[in-house]
């Protein structure tokens, strides 16, 4: 599981409020925060980002897109039989390695990621390459998992644009059965317009 920053400054502010500054945990994220705003003008990383806490939360986006990926990967290997998430929260000497904030009071992006990946039917979608050029054919696999009984449904599987057009539309009527299963393998091509395209 891939780890990100807690809302350092937040955290902090917390601390020196409520928290015993002889304890190990106050000072460490005492230091931390010092470090990071060192490091944030060192690298320039404060042009970039607004500020601490701003670098803190993107951190937590990148930590839930490669958690959720992952996760996936899993769900989706026949030959895997079950995981485990380390850990809940990031605390002591883990800290940014959790799901959840170190009070157990806000969920990170990561958790309801976590949360998504491992419902009981779940549809993963990979496009190759992820990264494409203009007017360049992707393939798109959809793979189904379904620890249910068998079950009827329709698949919609959409393409939209950065400027929100959709520009792909494709249905199809499964019968779902229980297991891991690919339900539909199609070739798209990019769109002319630079950015983000959403599956």
């Amino acid at each position: 599981q891939g780890g990100a920053f807690p809302d350092i400054p937040r955290v902090v502010a917390r601390y020196r409020k409520e928290g015993n500054p002889k304890m190990p945990d106050y000072r460490s994220y005492e230091f931390f925060l010092k470090r990071l705003e060192t490091r944030m003008k060192e690298y320039g990383l404060d042009k970039i980002f607004s500020s601490t806490s701003a670098l803190c939360l993107a951190s937590q986006n990148i930590q839930a897109e490669e958690n959720k990926r992952a996760l996936e990967a899993l769900r989706i290997n026949p030959n895997i039989a079950g995981y485990c998430i380390h850990a809940w929260t990031g605390a002591d000497w883990i800290i940014g390695s959790g799901l959840i904030d170190i009070w157990l009071e806000e969920p990170w992006k990561a958790y309801y990621t976590a949360k998504e990946v491992n419902q009981p039917i779940y549809l993963a979608i990979h496009a190759t390459p992820r990264n494409a050029y203009a007017q360049q054919k992707i393939k798109v696999t959809v793979t189904a998992v379904n620890e249910l009984k068998s079950t009827t449904g329709r698949l919609i599987l959409t393409m939209t644009s950065p400027d929100g057009r959709e520009i792909f539309r494709k249905q199809k009527k499964l019968m779902l059965r229980e297991g891991i299963h690919t339900v539909m393998d199609v070739d798209l091509i990019a769109g002319d317009v630079t950015g983000y395209y959403t599956l």
